[in-house]
């Protein structure tokens, strides 16, 4: 899985936790323990929340650069 997350990271991909890799672009509801991709809803894991938050933020502001 992460050799994939390497790859899709500059296509505005992140990981909220160990088992799913998600487009950004899909987001359509978060919170700090949770993120909502339409009617699906998926944990953001404790190790990966910081990252991830981060990732999302930088997204949403439009400073998008994971590189």
């Amino acid at each position: 899985m992460g050799k994939i997350e390497e790859e899709l990271t500059p296509y505005s991909f992140a990981r909220c936790n160990d088992c799913y890799l998600i487009n950004l672009n899909c987001v359509t509801e978060y919170t700090s323990t949770n993120v909502k991709l339409g009617d699906t809803e998926l944990p953001i894991s404790r190790r990966k929340r910081k990252e991830f938050m981060e990732k999302l933020s930088n997204f949403l502001g439009g400073g998008y650069n994971f590189s």
